[in-house]
């Protein structure tokens, strides 16, 4: 098997990456879709007392608000995670076309482990530039007092207003320290 000419490289590099970015962007929206209610109970037990347990609090929270009670605070989700699940598999795809260029041992297209392990772990750099706010608003959002206090735009401004940009980041570090392992397992197993 031959490379292709270097003046088609770039074009496919680009595709591939463009490829990337939009399938995951269409898992992160699915992701969301499916799995936020789960989280949304998850949030409410580890936050409150009112429950007394995964049941009742689905119960409690569909009686009192229905479907949309189930959805409250997927905003920032759905705003984060799409862009978070695109951008992670794109920088998954450069972590591989680096790892071709930066690994001449391996084989291009190569499934080695190395080559994997690093392109998770590149993919874990700009993810958290995306993941750290999302979350910092998701969790404000989540744990409002009431549905008043529960909008995208009060959850933003209140963390705005508690430092400003280093407010949205607060955590990142610890983001980069579970998502770099994360990602290398993530992708792995992806593999």
């Amino acid at each position: 098997i031959t490379s292709p000419p270097m003046s088609e490289q770039p074009k496919s590099a680009l595709r591939e990456q463009l490829r990337s970015f939009v399938s995951g962007g269409f898992g992160g929206i699915c992701l969301v879709l499916v799995g936020h209610p789960f989280d949304l109970v998850k949030v409410r037990l580890q936050t409150s007392k009112e429950y007394s347990g995964m049941m009742d609090a689905f119960r409690t929270i569909f009686r009192q608000d229905g479907v949309r009670g189930l959805y409250r605070g997927e905003t920032a989700p759905l705003l984060g995670v799409a862009p978070i699940f695109a951008v992670c598999f794109w920088g998954y795809a450069v972590g591989l076309q680096i790892a071709d260029q930066v690994m001449p041992q391996q084989g291009k297209g190569d499934m080695s482990m190395a080559r994997i392990m690093f392109a998770g772990a590149f993919s874990a750099l700009p993810t958290t530039l995306i993941m750290a706010p999302s979350e910092r608003v998701k969790l404000l959002m989540q744990t409002a007092a009431s549905q008043t206090e529960a909008g995208f735009s009060r959850a933003l401004v209140r963390v705005w207003r508690e430092g400003g940009v280093r407010s949205l980041f607060k955590g990142s570090l610890a983001t980069l320290a579970r998502d770099i392992p994360g990602s290398i397992a993530y992708f792995g197993v992806y593999e």
